[in-house]
């Protein structure tokens, strides 16, 4: 028996939907580019946007370790800025909370 997907196109949107006939999962969906040149085309725009995307978290995640550093120093002179003279009540209790 051959495994074919099926494709049928959405009433609604006009999308192509390829469906696996024996599980009824959504293999993919999205129209088929009508030449090669509309498929470089999403290609190049898809690198693009990925590029983007990366540049993004990349900068997101600098500017988390700056804010994670300016948070470590605040909470470092927090510390500081506390009695610590004073010996807890009990050597078990949390000083913390």
């Amino acid at each position: 028996m051959s495994r074919k997907s099926l494709e049928v196109r959405c009433p609604c949107c006009e999308t192509l939907i390829r469906i696996d006939p024996a599980t009824g999962a959504i293999l993919g969906h999205g129209d088929r580019p009508k030449d090669l040149g509309e498929a470089v085309r999403r290609a190049e725009d898809r690198d693009l946007r990925s590029e983007d995307v990366f540049a993004q978290a990349l900068k997101a995640e600098r500017n988390r370790q700056a804010e994670l550093d300016a948070l470590f120093q605040k909470a470092q002179d927090k510390a500081r800025d506390q009695d610590d003279d004073k010996a807890p009540d009990n050597p078990l209790d949390d000083r913390w909370r």
